[in-house]
């Protein structure tokens, strides 16, 4: 018994020689993907004197049949389901304040022992410096001390000096090279600045004022990060915190010795604001 299906012949032998090699060369020719989407497989049946004698399954890409697989909806893409979103509840404001200033103090123990003590008129110490940077180091502190004496006071002229000794110290290579003087003081200034909430819209301070009483034709803001990062300690100078009661930009030294009486006291009084927000009452 034979069988003819659109112009190929079924026989008792299974499929034909002639069409065997046309359907593999149209397999063969859509294995690389014509229509780039999965199209599924598709069933043939072979029957003899109506009994299934075979089947063979073949994917529909390349067979021919793709156009009657698209009619039935086949090679459509799927919606994505839509991601699941986790809600994560917020931490309070007054953790995020805490967290804030335990940054800036150096921790949860130098904040519970923070005040408002002006810092002393210190002079410049170079002991701890290496012995063949000193005297760079006593040129930049005189070129730091008019500037900050004039721009953020007494207490700021000590916060700089503090800052470049302690600077050096850590990272001589700062003043290795071919790095400038007035560069290197300028560098320092900002970043004691920075690190008091003295820079910027609505302080004491802009940028721009730093430039001219130093001299500099651009911002020595990259120079400054980079002493402030040497005693920032493994944090970093910013961790990506802010102050949840305000807009402040403020840079982390870890240090409350660097820190003027005046940024102090306003650390103070937020520490008590979030107390007061968390329901804990100061001691004494």
């Amino acid at each position: 018994m034979r069988l003819v299906d659109g112009g190929d012949t079924w026989g008792s032998d299974g499929f034909d020689d002639d069409f065997e090699d046309r359907f593999n060369d149209r397999f063969d020719e859509g294995a690389g993907g014509g229509y780039g989407r999965d199209l599924g497989h598709f069933t043939m049946v072979v029957m003899m004197d109506d009994r299934v004698v075979d089947t063979v399954r073949r994917p529909v890409e390349g067979s021919g049949y793709e156009c009657a697989a698209l009619e039935l909806g086949r090679g459509v893409a799927r919606p994505a389901p839509p991601p699941q979103v986790v809600h994560v509840p917020m931490q309070p404001r007054h953790e995020l304040a805490m967290t804030w200033l335990r940054s800036l103090a150096g921790g949860a123990e130098q904040l519970d022992g923070l005040t408002d003590e002006p810092l002393p008129d210190e002079p410049l110490d170079v002991g701890q410096v290496p012995a063949d940077m000193q005297g760079r180091v006593a040129v930049i502190g005189d070129r730091i001390d008019p500037v900050a004496l004039s721009l953020i006071g007494v207490e700021g002229r000590t916060a700089c000096r503090r800052l470049l000794v302690r600077a050096v110290s850590a990272e001589p290579a700062l003043l290795r090279g071919s790095d400038r003087d007035d560069v290197a003081a300028g560098a320092v200034i900002h970043a004691v600045a920075m690190a008091n909430d003295l820079v910027g819209p609505g302080r004491v301070l802009t940028a721009a004022t730093l430039w001219r009483h130093l001299g500099l034709r651009s911002s020595p803001h990259d120079r400054a990060r980079r002493f402030a990062h040497a005693v920032a300690g493994p944090d970093g100078v910013d961790v990506g915190l802010r102050h949840p009661y305000r807009s402040a930009d403020t840079w982390r030294l870890g240090s409350l010795d660097l820190l003027v009486g005046r940024f102090r006291s306003f650390l103070l009084r937020q520490r008590a604001l979030a107390d007061a927000e968390a329901g804990r009452r100061p001691e004494g």
